[in-house]
């Protein structure tokens, strides 16, 4: 934590170090770059390292342990279990290449289904020599829901086929209307070859949405392994590999054909190989698809796509303690000498006919022959209807319950029952016993019961009444009816053991014997912990959006490859721990700076484990040194905390600044402070305040709710649709609006926690967009019709929505026509100058009926500079009668500031408004608080304002105006409207809207900021590297002087002044200023209003009344008296130099800064 206080002596001093701890470090970074740190928790890397986050992953780890550990294992088994070698291939998708292969030929149809468009038999490829009678290496046949991905098909047989050279390929037909393409392509394939039956093919497809053909081949309807449902992507099989035809399918092509390409290399290169393997003979069409591993048949409810969703697996433990599902399992099994190792749970109403034949098709399942070893159970999904007389039927779901619970009933007699039951043979002997043990029970069991599966099947994702199946954690469904049989089930249990289970088992036996011994307990035990380590690989629902990444397997990989005898530190007990962190990190790298307090917040926590291992870089840049505060100890528990931060022991001499680093959610600003907290110089502070320290309260005042918005269909951001939250209940205000910007459809709210309602803000975004969904339950958020469009904000992480909205009917391109304009704002700063009649039809604003005649904006930060935007604001409103209204950035301001402007606003009748932006998560950030500030000053002027503000004038804080600023609204300035514009426009409107400006400056901007030499002066070299793409209109010279490029003979004329140093002279900007000659009425009117407030006990700061010289001065008075002053002769030199030692110790102990968090 003291490391600022050590940085110049060690820096200077060339600190020496073992020879053993050198060679460590260079071994180590033959591993890993020298400086890279990194961060994992139980084996899982950790990539968002503030606070909230770090704890929201430590609260699911807990949960994590705490199922692993009720299953029998201690916690350090448990870290053992997570990060196994054997569950990291699982998890990783490990496997043979012929894993997942499925019999995609259509030989079962004749050889009809598929027209192939090309012949690698007699194309160039590399494996001709080798694989002499091969017709393909790779059949791709795929279907189409015609006519959207008829490009792809041409682009693919022009750059990938090629590129492979060993690909045939060729479509099937999804629709009615694609089917009818396909005799006139057979009979072109087998006249004129592949290559002008490609470019046919692609012009049939497009012919066919407009009913261009109309032959019909009734025959391929009958290929049902090819057809989808309307309005369902596409897909493919390579060699019998199922993929989705979306954006990833040509990669995925790519990747898998290579693959296979090695296996036949080596297969036919081996002297090994079996000569009945690969021979003349061999099918190389169907090979395969003819190996022992293939599936004949593919049930899409078993291998996840995009029809059917994502893989979804949920940690039981949890969800069965979440819902009160009994932990005890109660079903039936058949009669085998191995243990279950899969746990199928048939999700059903088992009160219905189709419930009921589910269900039997389970029980078929566990008696064929092939079937591995699984037990299955039920969860009951009734549909919440009751009609008369139904107490008094025997229930299905009853008669099953009590069977289960029975124990050792065979499949056969469970079958047996439901038929009975299904025939109404309510007397049968069988019936009438189970009736007389469930009224001896009672139905409040039963009704527990029946209650907790509901409860389930709602946490699964079931509505009432679906059909669908929970095996060993993971969720299957809504099943259609007659979806799944007992074949299927069969596969699904297989897939499952070899894709998750078995792995899970394997790790088992290595971590824990024990618990695989007892056979007693091994399906509980396994069915338990795989669900725990499944649901491990499955992104939160909730977090899933634009930037969230697959969860990788989680490894110990820094022990296997690091050393850590001499580089390393180890704190806590392992054999106890639930949280096990492993840090990588450079020492004294700006990373490290911050995470020094976390570490000691770790070391203090229970049941923690840290491993450091030290990578410092060998050259160090130059680095700016931070220090976080003494900590206070935390805990996991709910215990208030005061906070306050101290820092003691400062250095005096140096400029420091005092500021928060805080959450991305959180917009924080001063809120009491007499100090300028960006231009502290402790050796300044008067004696009271040297003594009582810096201090300063900072204020939490709103929550940032960022988001990323789309349209429905397209995925495409509805760039510049305006967008609001509003109260909920019937006199909803708005209190929050933005606009959608293009890039990522980025959007921000500030609000304070609650519960709010988002809409598209009145206006034509109304006429053109429907809000889907609010999206804030993650990427794939109920619709708006099923769960509202109300927003929660309550937590301290914020929320990050995915909005998705469709265009209304018949506004399906309103925006590229010229009359929806759902583009970017800028063109209000500009557009919107003239009368109301001439502007543009594409403005989507509801206008605010008040606004100030001029509009000003600026930015201003520190005191001095503060000063400065006082003497501004005083200089417009001498040269103006008109209304005028400030806008200043929040972010910026200190108390002093905003305690002093509202009493000038009300002396000086003009108005003033705080406007906030939070610098997008995704926009790369500056750390340089002057380049921030540029930041502000050009990126984010679309969003930056109200949506009704109509224009804006930037006028910077330390410009002296001596003009009218409301000349800069007047027609002169309407550029549109002269020379050739006026000529080309004919009379239609100007739409600068349509230049995305604020778009446009974020993209470039994002690219050119990743060369940290680039942009040296942002908001001008900005703006001037776009002008070729965004116009600047040039305003006539006199409107701006600076000394820096302007002459001394236009000063008189100028109608405003910029304090710009002039880099020859390097003539302080107060200098300058004083040689303005109404700069200093301007400043001693401010100063005699500003005591007059301090006198009357209206404001507290010394600031805003403070004299200018102090202001400007801060640090460039000497540190302490008679130091730099002192120029000692031969005698006085040791006493002197002693004195100055103990002068400079005492003001390194009394330096000192708190700050408290509101």
């Amino acid at each position: 934590q003291d490391f600022p206080l050590y940085a110049l002596p060690l820096a200077r001093g060339g600190a020496q170090y073992p020879e053993e701890l050198a060679n460590e470090i260079r071994a180590n970074q033959q591993r890993v770059g020298g400086g890279i740190s990194m961060l994992w928790l139980n084996g899982m890397m950790v990539q968002d390292l503030d606070a909230f986050s770090l704890l929201n992953h430590m609260r699911r780890e807990r949960a994590i342990m705490g199922s692993l550990t009720s299953a029998g294992l201690s916690s350090a088994q448990a870290f053992d279990l997570i990060t196994h070698s054997a569950v990291a291939a699982a998890q990783n998708g490990g496997g043979d290449v012929t894993d997942g292969i499925f019999d995609a030929s259509d030989r079962a149809e004749g050889g009809k289904a598929v027209i192939w468009l090309n012949d690698i038999a007699t194309a160039p490829s590399m494996l001709h020599g080798v694989v002499r009678s091969a017709r393909s290496l790779a059949n791709v046949p795929w279907a189409f829901p015609a006519p959207r991905n008829s490009s792809r098909i041409d682009w693919q047989h022009h750059s990938t086929a090629d590129s492979l050279s060993a690909l045939a390929s060729g479509p099937a037909f999804e629709t009615e209307d694609a089917a009818q393409g396909c005799q006139p392509i057979r009979v072109h394939a087998e006249s004129y070859g592949p290559d002008q039956t490609n470019e046919y093919f692609v012009t049939v497809m497009q012919q066919t949405v407009n009913g261009g053909v109309q032959e019909r081949l009734n025959w391929i309807l009958h290929a049902s392994i090819y057809l989808l449902p309307s309005g369902q992507p596409g897909y493919a099989f390579v060699n019998g590999k199922f993929f989705d035809l979306d954006d990833d399918f040509f990669r995925s092509l790519q990747s898998e054909v290579g693959s296979m390409t090695e296996i036949w290399t080596g297969k036919v290169s081996s002297p090994q190989i079996r000569a009945d393997e690969v021979n003349d003979d061999t099918d190389f069409d169907n090979y395969w698809y003819d190996l022992p591993t293939s599936s004949k048949s593919r049930n899409q409810y078993i291998f996840p796509s995009a029809k059917t969703g994502p893989l979804k697996i949920v940690n039981l433990p949890e969800v069965f303690e979440r819902t009160g599902f009994s932990k005890s399992f109660a079903g039936f099994s058949a009669e085998s000498g191995d243990a279950p190792l899969a746990t199928v749970w048939i999700v059903a109403d088992l009160d219905s006919p189709e419930g009921i034949a589910f269900f039997k098709e389970a029980l078929n399942a566990l008696q064929k022959e092939a079937s591995p070893a699984f037990r299955v159970g039920f969860i009951h999904n009734a549909v919440a209807t009751v009609t008369e007389g139904d107490d008094k039927v025997p229930k299905a779901s009853h008669m099953l319950l009590l069977e289960a619970t029975a124990g050792g009933v065979p499949p056969f007699e469970v079958l047996a029952l439901l038929d009975i039951l299904e025939s109404r043979d309510y007397a049968h002997e069988r019936v009438s016993a189970l009736l007389r043990i469930l009224d001896m029970a009672g139905r409040v069991t039963f009704n527990r019961h029946h209650d907790a599966c509901r409860l389930l099947a709602r946490d699964l994702g079931f509505k009432e009444g679906e059909h669908g199946i929970l095996v060993n954690g993971r969720v299957i469904g809504p099943i259609e009816a007659g979806g799944f049989v007992a074949e299927d089930i069969v596969n699904l249990v297989s897939y499952e053991i070899n894709k998750r289970i078995q792995p899970v088992v394997e790790a088992l036996n290595a971590v824990s014997p024990d618990l695989t011994e007892d056979t007693s307990k091994l399906s509980d035990n396994v069915v338990t912990i795989s669900s725990v380590l499944g649901a491990l690989q499955i992104p939160d629902p909730t977090s899933a959006g634009l930037f969230q990444q697959q969860p990788q397997p989680r490894s110990k990989i820094y022990r296997d490859f690091l050393q850590g005898e001499h580089s390393s530190f180890k704190i806590g007990d392992s054999t106890k721990a639930i949280f096990n962190f492993a840090m990588i990190v450079d020492p004294i790298s700006e990373t490290a700076q911050k995470r020094v307090d976390l570490l000691e917040w770790l070391a203090s926590t229970p049941y923690a484990h840290v491993e450091v291992y030290m990578n410092p870089v060998v050259t160090q840049p130059e680095n700016e040194v931070s220090r976080p505060p003494i900590a206070n100890q935390s805990s996991l528990t709910p215990n208030q905390v005061a906070a306050f931060l101290k820092f003691d022991n400062l250095p005096v001499d140096p400029i420091l600044t005092l500021s928060m680093d805080v959450h991305q959610s959180w917009l924080v600003r001063p809120h009491e402070s007499q100090h300028d907290l960006d231009n502290i110089h402790l050796a300044s502070l008067s004696a009271r305040d040297a003594a009582r320290g810096v201090e300063a309260l900072f204020r939490l005042d709103y929550l940032v709710v960022e988001g990323h918005a789309r349209e429905s269909n397209t995925n495409t951001p509805p760039r510049g649709l305006q967008l609001q939250l509003t109260t909920i209940g019937n006199n909803s205000q708005p209190i929050a609006d933005t606009l959608v910007v293009a890039n990522l459809g980025y959007l921000q709210f500030k609000a304070k926690p609650g519960v709010y309602s988002m809409e598209i803000r009145e206006g034509r975004g109304r006429d053109i967009f429907a809000l889907d969904s609010a999206g804030n339950e993650g990427w794939n958020s109920a619709s708006a019709e099923e769960a509202g469009a109300n927003v929660a904000l309550a937590s301290f992480d914020g929320i990050t929505l995915y909005p998705r909205f469709s265009r209304l009917p018949g506004k399906e391109t309103a925006d590229k026509e010229g009359e929806g304009g759902i583009v970017d704002k800028v063109s209000q700063f500009f557009a919107s100058w003239g009368s109301k009649t001439e502007e543009s039809k594409d403005i989507v604003v509801a206008e605010s009926s008040t606004q100030a005649d001029i509009n000003i904006f600026t930015v201003a930060s520190g005191h001095l500079y503060e000063r400065f935007a006082s003497i501004m604001i005083l200089s417009v409103l001498r040269h103006t009668n008109s209304t005028v209204k400030f806008w200043f950035i929040e972010n910026f301001l200190s108390p002093s500031f905003l305690e002093f402007i509202p009493h000038m606003a009300k002396e000086y009748n003009f108005q003033y408004e705080l406007v906030t932006y939070k610098w997008p998560s995704w926009l790369r950030a500056q750390k340089e608080k002057q380049r921030i500030i540029w930041g502000y000053k050009i990126l984010f002027l679309d969003v930056l304002f109200p949506m009704d503000l109509k224009k804006v004038i930037f006028v910077d804080a330390d410009q002296i105006v001596r003009t009218d600023l409301k000349e800069l609204a007047m027609e002169g300035f309407r550029f549109w409207k002269t020379g050739y514009w006026r000529d080309f426009l004919r009379g239609k409107p100007y739409h600068i809207r349509l230049l995305a400006a604020g778009d446009r400056l974020r993209q470039q901007y994002q690219g050119l900021s990743a060369d940290p030499n680039s942009l040296a002066n942002l908001d001008q070299d900005l703006p001037n590297n776009m002008q070729f793409d965004i116009p600047i209109f040039s305003l006539d010279k006199n409107w701006l002087w600076c000394e820096t490029w302007c002459s001394m003979d236009r000063l008189d004329s100028a109608k405003t002044i910029d304090l710009c140093q002039n880099p020859l002279t390097k003539e302080p900007k107060l200098q300058r200023a004083r040689q303005i000659p109404e700069w200093s009425l301007y400043d001693s009117e401010i100063a005699k209003f500003a005591r007059s407030l301090a006198d009357r006990g209206l404001i507290h700061s010394d600031a805003a009344a403070g004299d200018i010289d102090a202001l400007a001065s801060v640090g460039k008075t000497t540190a302490a008296a008679g130091e730099a002053d002192v120029v000692p002769n031969e005698e006085e030199t040791d006493s002197t130099a002693r004195k100055l030692q103990e002068q400079r110790k005492r003001r390194l102990n009394t330096g000192k800064m708190n700050c408290n968090l509101a």
